[in-house]
């Protein structure tokens, strides 16, 4: 593996702010840290790929994930939009989108 592929392998599996802050939220809907982080780590390889988050209804429904309300929806929605706009993708060569719009627009 080249030099390129190590670095983003490292970031890919860093566990990052996003991250644990989605984990902690579900942890408070599940009760449960095993289910919880198996379910943060299948949306964070969702959000590495380009149509993953649209197709986050089918992982929810394997996981039988349920919120209580419209407020946790949107909560969980924020959460999960947070972490897929700060995961490295590798169609982006290793930048996550976020970057990638600091690029193009120079925010």
């Amino acid at each position: 593996m080249n030099h390129r592929g190590w670095f983003f392998l490292i970031h890919i599996l860093k566990k990052t702010k996003e991250y644990n802050d989605l984990v902690d939220f579900l942890f408070r809907l599940y009760g449960d840290r095993s289910n919880t982080e198996e379910l943060a780590n299948d949306i964070r390889i969702f959000c590495r790929s380009l149509d993953g988050i649209r197709n986050l209804r089918y992982l929810f429904e394997e996981h039988d994930l349920r919120v209580k309300d419209s407020k946790d929806a949107d909560k969980l929605m924020e959460l999960i939009q947070n972490l897929a706009d700060n995961t490295r993708v590798w169609a982006n060569n290793g930048y996550t989108p976020g970057e990638m719009e600091e690029m193009r627009y120079g925010k």
